[in-house]
């Protein structure tokens, strides 16, 4: 019934030839999901799709809703649109640096703090907030259940620019191919995909979600923000268990307290820098802190642990950088501790921010009651 619709694309003359003379007449284009395929090989993807995307998060930073209403509009409704475009080609770096600047896109137009960690926010957030990521992943998932369905047919698929853009993904992940069906990776694990099974495609998903966590993670350890100077003499290494636990915190949490966890706190101290006050010590542009009147730099440690101004909601100093400093929970700490001590650092953030973040400079009188 749908003879009238089928379109063939050929290769070379003999392609050509061996089609007319089955009375099949050849096409010098066809689209498939978007994507034009054409004789001369040279693919390109169609732009409509990816202008609808990007008006689509236009329209969402503009909505009168929460937060967490703009965040489950983006996960249901505009990602899943854009997935169907980049299947077939591997990402140049021109088309990777593209999908960086979507990835700015969608934090933009969700509101999320541009003081904080952009990889602490893919890592909490959710893999489907990396735009590149989010498009290849599916590419590789629609692969695994193709070639899934076309063995069990008996025919085998031959390794073409679907395939190896998705071997090329695997590779970037870390991955190394160890059979014809099955891949490796030194941290993350094994999958085999020799069945072709839904188990282990879903096994074989979530070891390339864990490879692409590791490294994010990597990446914020490797990069130059202030707080990494708290951090990395606590840093015990990537944990799984660990990491889902602070997604669980940062689905609850308030938008403040979400600030904090992604590296989003600036001190007093910070604010007189940024604000370009004259420095009142070698190396610190501030010596006492306002809001208590204590000798010493005003830093976020002096703010959220020590400040007699905020003694009022401070639970017990936790040990670990990584819970003082950004909130996360703690390897087998209670739920309720772990919220106690995000409200309270949120609860600060906002004081700090309100009290000098917005203040001109020269104008730094505060009357604390």
């Amino acid at each position: 019934e749908n003879q009238n619709k089928l379109k063939v694309v050929t290769r070379s003359a003999r392609q050509r030839q061996l089609l007319r003379a089955k009375g099949i007449q050849p096409s010098a284009e066809a689209t498939v999901l978007g994507t034009p395929f054409r004789e001369d090989g040279l693919l390109e993807v169609a732009g409509p799709r990816l202008d609808k995307f990007q008006a689509l998060l236009r329209r969402l930073g503009c909505l009168p809703v929460v937060s967490c209403v703009k965040h489950r509009l983006y996960r249901t409704v505009i990602i899943p649109q854009l997935l169907w475009s980049f299947w077939w080609s591997p990402c140049s770096a021109a088309d990777l640096q593209d999908q960086q600047k979507l990835t700015t896109n969608v934090k933009r137009a969700l509101d999320v703090v541009q003081q904080g960690s952009r990889d602490l926010w893919l890592l909490l957030a959710g893999h489907w907030m990396d735009v590149g990521f989010a498009l290849r992943l599916a590419s590789a998932s629609a692969f695994f259940a193709a070639d899934a369905f076309w063995r069990e047919q008996g025919r085998r698929l031959v390794i073409g620019r679907w395939g190896q853009s998705v071997g090329s993904f695997l590779q970037e992940l870390q991955f190394t191919r160890t059979g014809a069906h099955a891949w490796q990776h030194a941290v993350a694990g094994a999958f085999d995909l020799s069945a072709g099974d839904l188990p282990a495609r879903n096994k074989a998903r979530h070891l390339m979600r864990e490879a692409w966590r590791r490294q994010r993670y990597a990446s914020f350890l490797r990069g130059q923000r202030h707080e990494l100077d708290d951090l990395i003499p606590d840093d015990e290494g990537y944990s799984e268990t660990v990491l889902k636990a602070a997604i669980k915190l940062y689905n609850g949490a308030s938008n403040e307290e979400r600030h904090v966890m992604l590296g989003g706190c600036v001190s007093e101290e910070q604010y007189a820098r940024m604000h370009k006050l004259p420095p009142q010590g070698a190396g610190s542009f501030l010596l006492r802190c306002t809001l208590c009147g204590r000798t010493g730099v005003p830093n976020w440690w002096h703010a959220a642990w020590c400040c007699s101004y905020f003694a009022s909601s401070r639970p017990a100093t936790p040990t670990s950088s990584w819970a003082w400093r950004l909130g996360w929970p703690l390897r087998g700490e209670r739920h309720a501790d772990v919220r106690e001590r995000l409200r309270h650092l949120g609860l600060v953030r906002a004081a700090v921010r309100g009290q000098f973040g917005f203040r001109p400079p020269g104008r730094r009188q505060l009357e604390v009651t």
